[in-house]
């Protein structure tokens, strides 16, 4: 999910691209992000993660626009 811009797309747009069916080791899991806007792309991964078996999800991010 990394070397597109994201600029332009709104949560539920990003919310179908998305979409994927995978499993991973339940655990502790960090997202990190170089900028965030709305929160959303962040708020979505963590649901994406959570929904293929992570246990706990932390995110941070480096700037906030």
């Amino acid at each position: 999910f990394y070397g597109t811009a994201k600029l332009g797309l709104n949560g539920s747009t990003l919310k179908y691209s998305l979409k994927t069916n995978i499993y991973i080791k339940k655990g502790s899991y960090v997202l990190l992000d170089d900028v965030s806007t709305t929160g959303s792309t962040m708020n979505i991964c963590a649901k994406l993660l959570k929904s293929a078996g992570a246990g706990q999800v932390f995110g941070l991010v480096v700037c906030k626009d």
